[in-house]
Protein backbone atom coordinates (compact mmCIF):
# COMPACT_ATOMS: atom_id res chain seq x y z
CA UNK A 1 0.00 0.00 0.00
CA UNK A 2 1.44 3.51 -1.07
CA UNK A 3 0.42 6.84 0.10
CA UNK A 4 -0.79 8.48 -2.78
CA UNK A 5 0.28 12.29 -1.88
CA UNK A 6 4.19 10.61 -0.84
CA UNK A 7 4.76 8.38 -3.36
CA UNK A 8 6.69 5.93 -1.54
CA UNK A 9 6.39 4.21 2.30
CA UNK A 10 9.26 5.16 4.25
CA UNK A 11 9.08 2.08 6.44
CA UNK A 12 7.69 -0.92 6.40
CA UNK A 13 6.52 -3.08 9.98
CA UNK A 14 4.88 -6.20 10.70
CA UNK A 15 3.68 -6.77 14.72
CA UNK A 16 3.40 -9.83 17.56
CA UNK A 17 3.31 -9.87 20.90
CA UNK A 18 6.80 -10.57 22.54
CA UNK A 19 7.64 -10.14 26.43
CA UNK A 20 10.89 -11.32 28.35
CA UNK A 21 9.30 -12.41 31.58
CA UNK A 22 10.93 -11.85 34.49
CA UNK A 23 11.74 -15.24 36.47
CA UNK A 24 13.05 -13.14 39.70
CA UNK A 25 11.53 -11.15 42.31
CA UNK A 26 11.63 -7.23 41.24
CA UNK A 27 10.16 -5.70 44.58
CA UNK A 28 12.09 -2.78 45.85
CA UNK A 29 12.93 0.27 44.24
CA UNK A 30 15.69 -0.52 42.17
CA UNK A 31 13.48 -3.93 40.97
CA UNK A 32 13.31 -1.76 37.29
CA UNK A 33 17.03 -1.27 37.42
CA UNK A 34 18.19 -5.35 37.97
CA UNK A 35 15.07 -6.45 35.04
CA UNK A 36 17.04 -3.74 32.65
CA UNK A 37 20.59 -5.78 33.60
CA UNK A 38 18.68 -8.75 33.14
CA UNK A 39 17.52 -8.39 29.73
CA UNK A 40 20.52 -7.02 28.63
CA UNK A 41 22.85 -9.53 29.72
CA UNK A 42 19.74 -11.87 28.35
CA UNK A 43 19.97 -10.40 24.71
CA UNK A 44 23.55 -9.91 24.37
CA UNK A 45 23.94 -13.81 24.69
CA UNK A 46 23.18 -13.84 21.44
CA UNK A 47 25.92 -12.72 18.81
CA UNK A 48 23.11 -11.46 16.00
CA UNK A 49 21.72 -8.68 18.51
CA UNK A 50 23.12 -5.29 18.97
CA UNK A 51 22.22 -2.01 19.87
CA UNK A 52 20.16 -2.65 22.80
CA UNK A 53 18.47 0.21 24.03
CA UNK A 54 16.08 0.64 27.40
CA UNK A 55 14.03 3.87 26.24
CA UNK A 56 12.35 6.24 29.15
CA UNK A 57 13.90 3.91 32.08
CA UNK A 58 14.56 6.04 34.20
CA UNK A 59 11.03 6.61 36.03
CA UNK A 60 9.66 3.18 35.41
CA UNK A 61 8.08 1.09 38.80
CA UNK A 62 7.45 -2.64 38.33
CA UNK A 63 3.43 -3.25 38.37
CA UNK A 64 2.37 -6.69 38.89
CA UNK A 65 4.02 -9.23 41.38
CA UNK A 66 6.45 -12.48 40.42
CA UNK A 67 3.71 -14.92 39.73
CA UNK A 68 3.77 -18.31 41.66
CA UNK A 69 2.49 -20.50 38.79
CA UNK A 70 4.28 -22.77 36.79
CA UNK A 71 4.77 -20.95 33.27
CA UNK A 72 5.85 -23.88 31.90
CA UNK A 73 9.09 -24.39 29.20
CA UNK A 74 8.44 -21.38 26.92
CA UNK A 75 7.49 -24.01 24.38
CA UNK A 76 3.77 -22.47 24.67
CA UNK A 77 3.05 -19.44 22.39
CA UNK A 78 0.97 -17.41 24.90
CA UNK A 79 1.73 -14.67 27.14
CA UNK A 80 0.15 -16.76 30.40
CA UNK A 81 1.18 -13.40 32.84
CA UNK A 82 3.01 -10.23 32.45
CA UNK A 83 5.40 -9.91 34.64
CA UNK A 84 7.05 -7.05 35.05
CA UNK A 85 4.09 -4.74 33.82
CA UNK A 86 6.03 -1.72 32.04
CA UNK A 87 4.15 1.35 32.03
CA UNK A 88 6.62 3.87 30.79
CA UNK A 89 9.74 2.15 29.22
CA UNK A 90 10.36 0.51 26.20
CA UNK A 91 12.87 -1.77 24.78
CA UNK A 92 14.32 -1.58 21.51
CA UNK A 93 17.23 -3.78 19.97
CA UNK A 94 18.54 -4.85 16.51
CA UNK A 95 18.84 -8.07 15.11
CA UNK A 96 21.13 -9.58 12.29
CA UNK A 97 18.89 -12.57 9.72
CA UNK A 98 21.03 -13.33 7.18
CA UNK A 99 19.37 -15.08 4.26
CA UNK A 100 20.46 -19.03 5.34
CA UNK A 101 19.24 -18.31 8.17
CA UNK A 102 15.78 -16.57 7.24
CA UNK A 103 15.51 -19.72 5.34
CA UNK A 104 15.98 -22.12 8.05
CA UNK A 105 13.05 -20.49 9.73
CA UNK A 106 10.45 -19.33 6.91
CA UNK A 107 7.90 -21.83 5.35
CA UNK A 108 9.46 -23.40 2.09
CA UNK A 109 7.22 -21.35 -0.26
CA UNK A 110 8.29 -18.11 1.52
CA UNK A 111 11.18 -16.46 -0.17
CA UNK A 112 13.81 -14.65 2.53
CA UNK A 113 13.34 -10.57 2.69
CA UNK A 114 15.95 -8.55 1.27
CA UNK A 115 16.72 -6.74 4.40
CA UNK A 116 19.45 -8.48 6.99
CA UNK A 117 18.87 -6.61 9.58
CA UNK A 118 15.59 -6.36 12.08
CA UNK A 119 15.10 -3.60 14.72
CA UNK A 120 12.60 -5.09 17.44
CA UNK A 121 10.84 -2.35 19.23
CA UNK A 122 8.56 -3.73 22.54
CA UNK A 123 5.76 -1.35 23.56
CA UNK A 124 3.58 -1.92 26.71
CA UNK A 125 -0.07 -0.25 26.34
CA UNK A 126 -2.17 -0.48 29.07
CA UNK A 127 -3.31 -4.18 28.47
CA UNK A 128 -0.54 -6.03 26.70
CA UNK A 129 3.04 -5.35 25.26
CA UNK A 130 3.07 -5.01 21.91
CA UNK A 131 6.35 -6.00 19.47
CA UNK A 132 7.09 -3.91 16.77
CA UNK A 133 9.68 -5.47 13.73
CA UNK A 134 10.51 -3.65 10.71
CA UNK A 135 13.17 -4.01 8.42
CA UNK A 136 16.18 -2.05 7.38
CA UNK A 137 14.77 -1.70 3.55
CA UNK A 138 11.18 -1.29 3.06
CA UNK A 139 9.38 -4.56 2.56
CA UNK A 140 6.34 -5.97 0.63
CA UNK A 141 5.51 -8.01 3.02
CA UNK A 142 7.16 -6.93 6.47
CA UNK A 143 4.73 -9.05 8.70
CA UNK A 144 7.14 -12.19 7.49
CA UNK A 145 10.12 -10.81 9.79
CA UNK A 146 7.60 -11.62 12.87
CA UNK A 147 7.11 -15.38 11.98
CA UNK A 148 10.86 -15.73 10.91
CA UNK A 149 11.87 -13.76 14.33
CA UNK A 150 9.56 -15.43 17.20
CA UNK A 151 10.23 -19.43 15.38
CA UNK A 152 13.99 -18.48 16.08
CA UNK A 153 13.87 -16.91 19.72
CA UNK A 154 11.82 -19.62 20.77
CA UNK A 155 14.21 -22.03 19.60
CA UNK A 156 17.69 -20.49 20.67
CA UNK A 157 16.71 -18.03 23.47
CA UNK A 158 16.00 -20.33 26.11
CA UNK A 159 15.59 -19.03 29.62
CA UNK A 160 18.92 -17.85 31.48
CA UNK A 161 17.30 -18.40 35.03
CA UNK A 162 16.38 -15.02 35.12
CA UNK A 163 14.47 -14.17 32.24
CA UNK A 164 12.15 -16.40 29.67
CA UNK A 165 10.97 -15.38 26.42
CA UNK A 166 7.09 -15.73 25.62
CA UNK A 167 5.38 -14.68 22.75
CA UNK A 168 1.57 -14.85 21.67
CA UNK A 169 0.81 -16.31 18.83
CA UNK A 170 1.46 -17.86 16.51
CA UNK A 171 0.74 -14.17 14.20
CA UNK A 172 -3.17 -13.53 15.21
CA UNK A 173 -2.83 -9.95 13.96
CA UNK A 174 -2.35 -10.60 9.98
CA UNK A 175 -1.84 -7.42 8.43
CA UNK A 176 1.56 -5.04 6.80
CA UNK A 177 1.76 -2.04 7.76
CA UNK A 178 3.47 0.97 6.35
CA UNK A 179 4.32 4.55 6.92
CA UNK A 180 4.02 6.98 4.67
CA UNK A 181 3.96 10.94 4.96
CA UNK A 182 1.10 13.19 4.04
CA UNK A 183 -0.10 16.70 3.92
CA UNK A 184 -2.33 16.57 6.87
CA UNK A 185 -2.24 17.78 10.46
CA UNK A 186 -2.78 14.53 12.53
CA UNK A 187 -1.29 10.70 11.67
CA UNK A 188 -4.19 8.94 9.67
CA UNK A 189 -4.59 5.26 9.88
CA UNK A 190 -6.20 3.51 6.74
CA UNK A 191 -7.05 -0.07 7.16
CA UNK A 192 -7.38 -2.09 3.44
CA UNK A 193 -8.91 -6.13 3.52
CA UNK A 194 -7.40 -7.98 0.94
CA UNK A 195 -7.35 -12.02 0.76
CA UNK A 196 -4.37 -13.01 2.58
CA UNK A 197 -2.45 -10.01 5.02
CA UNK A 198 -4.40 -6.92 5.31
CA UNK A 199 -2.05 -3.64 4.87
CA UNK A 200 -2.39 -0.85 7.07
CA UNK A 201 -1.18 2.13 6.03
CA UNK A 202 -0.43 5.01 8.81
CA UNK A 203 -0.10 8.26 7.47
CA UNK A 204 2.00 10.85 9.18
CA UNK A 205 1.92 14.70 9.09
CA UNK A 206 5.05 15.86 6.59
CA UNK A 207 5.83 18.35 9.67
CA UNK A 208 7.36 15.18 11.47
CA UNK A 209 11.01 13.84 10.56
CA UNK A 210 11.61 10.41 8.74
CA UNK A 211 13.42 9.60 12.39
CA UNK A 212 10.41 10.05 14.45
CA UNK A 213 7.50 9.05 11.93
CA UNK A 214 8.34 5.37 12.81
CA UNK A 215 8.16 6.35 16.70
CA UNK A 216 4.68 8.63 16.10
CA UNK A 217 3.33 5.14 14.72
CA UNK A 218 4.33 3.15 16.74
CA UNK A 219 2.89 6.06 19.46
CA UNK A 220 -0.45 6.25 17.92
CA UNK A 221 -0.92 2.35 17.70
CA UNK A 222 -0.05 0.87 20.56
CA UNK A 223 -3.18 1.53 22.54
CA UNK A 224 -5.27 -0.75 20.35
CA UNK A 225 -2.68 -3.28 19.48
CA UNK A 226 -2.84 -3.65 22.95
CA UNK A 227 -6.16 -4.28 23.68
CA UNK A 228 -6.41 -6.48 20.69
CA UNK A 229 -3.53 -8.72 22.10
CA UNK A 230 -5.32 -8.96 25.30
CA UNK A 231 -8.56 -9.50 24.35
CA UNK A 232 -6.67 -12.79 21.99
CA UNK A 233 -5.40 -13.69 25.20
CA UNK A 234 -8.67 -13.64 27.58
CA UNK A 235 -9.63 -15.22 24.24
CA UNK A 236 -7.88 -18.04 24.85
CA UNK A 237 -7.98 -18.60 28.14
CA UNK A 238 -11.72 -18.71 27.93
CA UNK A 239 -11.38 -21.15 25.13
CA UNK A 240 -9.35 -23.66 27.05
CA UNK A 241 -11.73 -23.87 30.45
CA UNK A 242 -14.86 -24.42 27.63
CA UNK A 243 -12.44 -27.03 26.25
CA UNK A 244 -12.07 -28.82 29.38
CA UNK A 245 -15.61 -28.83 30.43
CA UNK A 246 -16.63 -29.94 27.10
CA UNK A 247 -14.06 -33.25 26.54
CA UNK A 248 -15.55 -34.02 30.18
CA UNK A 249 -19.28 -33.65 29.21
CA UNK A 250 -18.11 -34.98 25.67
CA UNK A 251 -16.81 -37.95 27.14
CA UNK A 252 -19.70 -38.66 29.60
CA UNK A 253 -22.47 -38.36 26.58
CA UNK A 254 -20.38 -40.79 24.96
CA UNK A 255 -20.37 -43.35 28.42
CA UNK A 256 -24.28 -42.69 28.36
CA UNK A 257 -24.72 -44.06 24.72
CA UNK A 258 -22.78 -47.07 25.21
CA UNK A 259 -24.48 -47.89 28.39
CA UNK A 260 -27.52 -47.54 26.24
CA UNK A 261 -26.34 -50.27 23.93
CA UNK A 262 -25.75 -52.23 26.51
CA UNK A 263 -28.95 -51.90 28.25
CA UNK A 264 -27.14 -50.64 31.24
CA UNK A 265 -28.81 -47.87 33.13
CA UNK A 266 -26.60 -45.80 35.66
CA UNK A 267 -26.61 -42.37 36.38
CA UNK A 268 -23.73 -40.19 34.50
CA UNK A 269 -20.83 -39.67 36.01
CA UNK A 270 -21.02 -35.33 35.83
CA UNK A 271 -21.38 -33.72 38.03
CA UNK A 272 -24.58 -31.62 36.52
CA UNK A 273 -24.99 -29.06 38.69
CA UNK A 274 -21.12 -28.04 38.81
CA UNK A 275 -20.76 -27.88 34.93
CA UNK A 276 -23.78 -26.00 34.85
CA UNK A 277 -22.33 -23.28 37.22
CA UNK A 278 -18.97 -23.62 35.18
CA UNK A 279 -20.66 -23.15 31.91
CA UNK A 280 -22.64 -19.86 33.08
CA UNK A 281 -19.15 -18.78 34.33
CA UNK A 282 -17.91 -18.93 31.35
CA UNK A 283 -20.72 -17.21 29.41
CA UNK A 284 -20.16 -14.88 31.98
CA UNK A 285 -17.13 -14.06 31.29
CA UNK A 286 -17.74 -13.31 27.67
CA UNK A 287 -20.33 -10.93 28.19
CA UNK A 288 -17.49 -9.13 30.60
CA UNK A 289 -14.65 -9.24 28.19
CA UNK A 290 -16.76 -7.55 25.51
CA UNK A 291 -17.73 -4.94 27.62
CA UNK A 292 -13.95 -4.28 29.17
CA UNK A 293 -13.18 -4.01 25.82
CA UNK A 294 -15.50 -1.25 24.75
CA UNK A 295 -14.06 0.29 28.08
CA UNK A 296 -10.88 0.13 26.68
CA UNK A 297 -11.65 1.44 23.15
CA UNK A 298 -13.71 4.64 24.81
CA UNK A 299 -10.07 5.90 26.28
CA UNK A 300 -8.91 5.25 22.65
CA UNK A 301 -11.63 7.56 21.03
CA UNK A 302 -10.89 10.33 23.64
CA UNK A 303 -7.28 10.10 22.95
CA UNK A 304 -7.28 10.34 19.16
CA UNK A 305 -10.37 10.59 17.75
CA UNK A 306 -11.52 7.26 15.73
CA UNK A 307 -10.66 3.46 16.28
CA UNK A 308 -8.64 2.27 13.33
CA UNK A 309 -8.38 -1.88 13.97
CA UNK A 310 -11.55 -2.19 15.66
CA UNK A 311 -12.43 -4.96 12.69
CA UNK A 312 -10.20 -6.88 13.88
CA UNK A 313 -10.41 -6.88 17.46
CA UNK A 314 -14.46 -7.39 17.17
CA UNK A 315 -13.40 -10.31 15.05
CA UNK A 316 -12.04 -12.46 18.12
CA UNK A 317 -14.89 -11.13 20.16
CA UNK A 318 -17.51 -12.37 17.44
CA UNK A 319 -15.23 -15.85 17.11
CA UNK A 320 -15.79 -16.11 21.00
CA UNK A 321 -19.52 -15.79 21.38
CA UNK A 322 -19.71 -18.43 18.78
CA UNK A 323 -18.82 -21.31 21.68
CA UNK A 324 -21.28 -23.55 22.06
CA UNK A 325 -22.08 -22.60 25.21
CA UNK A 326 -26.18 -22.69 25.41
CA UNK A 327 -25.46 -26.51 23.15
CA UNK A 328 -23.79 -27.97 26.33
CA UNK A 329 -25.99 -26.54 28.74
CA UNK A 330 -28.66 -28.59 26.96
CA UNK A 331 -27.02 -31.46 26.88
CA UNK A 332 -26.37 -31.40 30.72
CA UNK A 333 -29.39 -30.25 31.51
CA UNK A 334 -30.85 -33.39 29.61
CA UNK A 335 -28.59 -35.56 31.56
CA UNK A 336 -29.43 -33.92 35.12
CA UNK A 337 -33.19 -34.54 34.37
CA UNK A 338 -32.94 -38.33 33.02
CA UNK A 339 -30.89 -38.71 35.92
CA UNK A 340 -33.53 -37.00 38.41
CA UNK A 341 -35.97 -38.89 36.69
CA UNK A 342 -33.59 -42.51 37.21
CA UNK A 343 -33.28 -41.73 40.37
CA UNK A 344 -36.89 -41.19 40.84
CA UNK A 345 -37.55 -44.39 39.58
CA UNK A 346 -35.21 -46.21 41.06
CA UNK A 347 -36.30 -44.84 44.39
CA UNK A 348 -39.82 -45.67 43.63
CA UNK A 349 -39.32 -49.34 42.89
CA UNK A 350 -37.22 -49.99 45.79
CA UNK A 351 -39.96 -48.57 47.77
CA UNK A 352 -41.96 -50.30 46.65
CA UNK A 353 -39.66 -53.66 46.94
CA UNK A 354 -39.43 -52.62 50.94
CA UNK A 355 -43.21 -52.79 51.24
CA UNK A 356 -43.24 -55.93 49.57
CA UNK A 357 -40.68 -56.97 51.97
CA UNK A 358 -42.60 -55.79 54.61
CA UNK A 359 -45.78 -57.03 53.86
CA UNK A 360 -44.44 -60.39 53.77
CA UNK A 361 -42.35 -60.41 57.01
CA UNK A 362 -45.13 -59.04 58.62
CA UNK A 363 -47.68 -61.45 57.62
CA UNK A 364 -44.65 -64.00 58.83
CA UNK A 365 -44.55 -61.99 62.31
CA UNK A 366 -48.26 -62.55 62.26
CA UNK A 367 -48.48 -66.28 61.74
CA UNK A 368 -45.79 -67.01 64.29
CA UNK A 369 -46.88 -65.49 66.36
CA UNK A 370 -49.95 -67.21 66.38
CA UNK A 371 -48.52 -70.56 66.34
CA UNK A 372 -47.47 -71.19 70.18
CA UNK A 373 -51.29 -70.44 71.28
CA UNK A 374 -52.25 -72.92 69.02
CA UNK A 375 -49.75 -75.45 70.17
CA UNK A 376 -50.97 -74.91 73.95
CA UNK A 377 -54.74 -75.73 72.70
CA UNK A 378 -53.54 -79.23 71.29
CA UNK A 379 -51.20 -79.97 74.38
CA UNK A 380 -53.77 -79.01 76.72
CA UNK A 381 -56.37 -81.47 74.62
CA UNK A 382 -53.84 -84.07 75.02
CA UNK A 383 -53.50 -84.41 78.64
CA UNK A 384 -57.23 -84.11 78.79
CA UNK A 385 -57.45 -87.17 77.09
Amino acid sequence: MVSEDAGKNLCSFGVGCFHFQALTDLSGEDGPKRYFEHLKEFLHRDNLVKDVEIIDAENEVVFGGLPDQDLGDGSFTDVRYVYPYLQKASIRFTIAMPPRIQKEYLSEFRSPLVSENFEVHVAYGHQSPVAYVKPEHVESDPSKAVAMLWKYMKKNWSSDGKIQFFMLGPSPFHADFFVAKKDIDNAEIRYKEQFGYDEVLIEIPKKISDEFSFDLAIYRLTSELSIFYRTVKMSNKINRRFELISNEIDANLDQEILNSKKKIRVNSGIDAYASLIRLEKIDSDIQSLGHAVRGYQSRVVQQFGDLALEKKILEVLGELKKTPIQSYKNIVSTLKERNSTHSANKTAIISAFIGVVLGFLLQQGTEILSEPKTSSVLSADQDTK
